[in-house]
């Protein structure tokens, strides 16, 4: 497995380093700006954290969606989805973002409940790229509906909807997405998370072996 996957990280050029890009050049650089002038240290987390939850899901999800790309878009693709270990694979380019958080919780002193909910996203949303890969059969429909939900999970989608909302602000947030909505995750949110992450993987290898 091991050599299987060196032959796709060189397969994926110049992309394999995309989110290594995100994680420690961009993120930090975006975050040092935009704190430039801010003295309260809750702020600064603030802003931090509101960062990491609008580009982090989306960086985590880039190397399963290119290692998927030769699976369900490129050429032989039938012998390539008749090999065996693609889920082992897949969990290793998730996997592969854990040490990238965990720098980046080292380095730049995020807390430890932001660095698991990062976790928790991130499996989420690789089992959501891996269940949509292979159903699509495309992995660009699947990064872009991945980037809608993201977006969508950015705004308080209650502002508009909600007709009571003066009433009971709060209640709103239980929607499906609102875990993305930078306010942190609670257990209960982070367990249905990972529940819904460990479906979407086993779909997904399901969906591989059919197509």
């Amino acid at each position: 497995m091991f050599r299987r996957l060196q032959l796709q990280i060189k397969g994926m050029g110049l992309t394999f380093y995309l989110p290594l890009i995100g994680y420690f050049i961009f993120i930090p650089l975006l975050a040092y700006f935009l704190n430039l002038s801010e003295e309260d240290a809750e702020l600064r987390f603030l802003t931090v954290q509101k960062i990491c939850y609008q580009f982090v899901p989306m960086l985590s999800v880039i190397w399963i969606c290119m290692f998927h790309r030769e699976y369900v878009e490129g050429e032989g693709r039938e012998i390539l989805i008749l090999g065996k270990g693609i889920l082992a694979v897949s969990f290793v380019f998730w996997a592969m973002n854990v040490p990238c958080l965990l720098l980046q919780h080292q380095l730049f002193h995020w807390s430890d409940d932001l660095f698991g909910e990062m976790l928790v996203i991130s499996f989420m949303l690789c089992g959501l790229a891996f269940f949509l890969n292979f159903t699509f059969g495309t992995v660009s429909l699947s990064m872009l509906v991945i980037m809608f939900y993201i977006m969508l999970s950015n705004v308080e989608l209650y502002n508009f909807f909600a007709l009571n909302s003066m009433e009971q602000p709060d209640k709103y947030d239980s929607f499906f997405y609102s875990a993305l909505q930078n306010g942190g995750l609670f257990s209960q949110e982070a367990q249905g998370y990972m529940v819904a992450g460990v479906l979407f993987w086993l779909i997904g290898m399901y969906k591989a072996k059919r197509l």
